[in-house]
């Protein structure tokens, strides 16, 4: 009796022991998978962030470049003012001129608080985008060739098919 009393000791510690070594191996595994879980979800926070990084640098951008053009305009009002910039005033007035830049700036102000106000950034990125790229499509060219060309009308026309395209 005394051997089956060593063996059923044996077979006893060999099954406890057994069974915490799979207990041990569960466990390890559920903390693997623990930690896989808590590394992927931080490089998933890593990488929403650094798209948010991204979102944020883009959309300061685009609404950068939206003030720049209003700033560009406003240099143009000024130097109208000054009388820098010569042009038949039979044509149109200095303040015709004026004045369908300052209908311009408001217009692109209201288009500027649309898409940075009432998008979400990453759709204001895009339509921002877009209507920077109509206004200096209009713009530039008016600009270049004969400012007495500018017309608020025309200027909306154009941002307007633009964006419907």
């Amino acid at each position: 009796m005394n051997i089956h009393k060593k063996i059923l000791q044996v077979m006893t510690f060999f099954i406890i022991f057994h069974l915490n070594l799979v207990y041990t191996n569960d466990s390890q595994d559920d903390n693997n998978n623990s930690k896989a879980t808590i590394s992927s979800q931080a490089q998933t926070q890593e990488y929403n962030s650094e798209v948010w990084k991204f979102i944020e640098e883009a959309f300061g951008k685009v609404t950068e470049q939206t003030q720049k053009i209003e700033y560009c305009l406003q240099t143009i009002e000024q130097i109208i003012n000054a009388g820098k910039i010569k042009f038949n005033t039979e044509k149109i007035s200095k303040s015709s001129i004026l004045q369908e830049i300052k209908s311009i700036k408001q217009m692109i102000k209201m288009i500027n608080e649309f898409y940075t106000k009432e998008m979400p950034k990453d759709e204001g990125i895009m339509r921002g985008t877009f209507f920077n790229s109509a206004f200096i499509d209009y713009l530039l060219p008016v600009i270049q060739n004969d400012i007495t060309e500018i017309n608020v009308d025309e200027f909306d026309k154009i941002v307007v098919s633009k964006y419907e395209t």
